[in-house]
């Protein structure tokens, strides 16, 4: 439980929350007891001042201390019964007392030296006036006292509602954050548990999509595209596996019965021997090939090949492609010329490139009749390299021209398997094409020949 995501989020709503109502509440707070205090000082300021215009008022009036200030003890007793009941006040002219009210709070000891403001004495607030009067050249010192305990607990009992509420708030805000997250994560786990059912058996099936505008239906639309490709992926390996079994075994096969019957059977001419070497000679140099262009299919696929880049000319490795391919050509009376004229510095792997041409010169060489031709020719387009290999051939039909880059595709497969081909080559060829940030395509396929064209990115030299 600790561990799920309805938990978690539970404790980052009940966390976040209980953040916010303690800022909040420490806020309000301080906001009240600002308040209550200024307002509590700005009330023993008010006394003070009344009381100090009543002492002037007074002692200006009666004209000397004798009968002024008995008056000052009448006015504080009328302020005490009619105007200011709860705050104590003192009068002084030196270090006598003048006059005083005790209120209802009562009063501390007080003593005329205090220096005049504000002031807190133990459980008390006191303002201290200095009101000097001219006509007795004498300054009377106010004391107004008042006790805070009303004030502070005030504040303690609104404490004691945030101490109680911003608990209790955060416990149910918690308990309903969870109960709203497990209503809101249901169709995650509704999610989850179809993906679950999901196997390789049965990738056909989709999620469903309750709402395709918000975030779970889109969730589960990329799923389904996810399932479409894997779907995909599973199908393109079946495929292979079966098209590679069956291409590994066909050899082995030949091979194989090409040696049994050459054994089993009793002496033979030399020739016969000879004739069934060379058919397994062949068909484990067919096996080989395959083996090792699934083996370079398999590095790509896991991403492990590495292009080794060098720097070389283009020209000359098209010449040596032909001078290869003539060899295979000779036989079957099928002329191979290159049309190249001047350099073509190339930057990328030598190797893959040779393995590009020669497999399109040898797909061409077996597709030609005899007294037939394959032409090579190398030519300048703005910024890159323009390889063509056209043969006059038959041509590939028009239905088979969208696959013939898809592995083990082949147009014409009796043809293809007598004559040694894996239906890898074009794939392996527009792979390389691809690394080297160029495109192989098939430009042209007719009645009279057909004619591929390699681009490459102009580099080095």
């Amino acid at each position: 439980m600790l561990n799920s995501f309805r938990f978690r989020l539970t404790l980052w709503w009940a966390g976040a929350l209980a953040v916010l109502l303690i800022v909040f509440s420490v806020g309000v707070y301080s906001l009240l007891a600002r308040s209550g205090r200024g307002r509590f000082d700005a009330s023993l300021r008010s006394v003070g001042e009344v009381t100090a215009v009543s002492v002037n008022h007074e002692l200006e009036e009666h004209q000397g201390r004798e009968a002024g200030e008995p008056s000052i003890g009448l006015v504080l007793q009328t302020m005490h019964q009619v105007s200011f009941p709860r705050p104590s006040i003192v009068v002084y002219e030196g270090g006598r007392r003048v006059a005083s009210k005790a209120g209802t709070e009562g009063l501390g000891d007080l003593s005329p030296g205090l220096p005049e403001g504000m002031q807190n004495q133990g459980a008390y607030r006191i303002a201290v006036f200095r009101t000097p009067v001219p006509s007795l050249r004498a300054t009377y010192t106010i004391l107004v006292s008042q006790s805070t305990a009303p004030l502070e607990e005030e504040l303690a009992g609104f404490r004691r509602i945030l101490y109680f509420c911003v608990p209790l708030g955060v416990l149910l805000a918690s308990v309903g954050g969870y109960f709203l997250a497990r209503k809101n994560l249901a169709p995650i786990a509704a999610l989850t548990y179809e993906v679950n059912r999901i196997t390789s058996s049965n990738l056909h099936q989709q999620l469903p999509v309750v709402n395709p505008r918000d975030e779970l239906g889109q969730l589960a639309m990329t799923c389904n595209a996810l399932l479409g490709r894997m779907r995909a992926s599973f199908d393109d390996q079946r495929r292979f596996m079966a098209d590679a079994s069956h291409e590994i075994r066909t050899p082995i096969s030949v091979a194989l019965t090409a040696a049994q019957v050459t054994y089993e059977g009793e002496a033979r001419p030399t020739a016969e021997y000879r004739e069934a070497l060379r058919i397994v000679v062949e068909q484990m140099r067919r096996l080989k090939r395959i083996v090792q262009d699934m083996f370079l299919l398999a590095q790509v696929d896991a991403g492990a090949f590495e292009p080794r880049v060098t720097s070389f000319y283009l020209e000359e490795l098209i010449q040596e492609a032909v001078r290869a391919a003539r060899i295979l050509s000779s036989p079957l009376h099928v002329a191979v010329r290159v049309e190249a004229d001047g350099e073509a510095p190339m930057e990328g792997d030598e190797g893959l490139l040779r393995q590009l041409l020669v497999a399109l010169l040898d797909n061409a060489i077996r597709h030609t009749p005899a007294d037939g031709s394959v032409t090579v020719s190398l030519t300048t387009e703005p910024g890159s390299w323009c390889v063509a290999v056209a043969d006059t051939g038959s041509g590939i039909p028009l239905e088979d021209q969208p696959h013939i880059f898809e592995r083990f595709y082949r147009a014409n497969k009796a043809r293809t398997r007598e004559a040694g081909g894996s239906g890898l080559g074009l794939s392996i060829a527009r792979w390389i094409a691809t690394v080297h940030e160029g495109e192989l395509t098939l430009a042209e396929s007719s009645g009279r020949g057909t004619r591929f064209v390699l681009r490459l990115p102009r580099r080095g030299g």
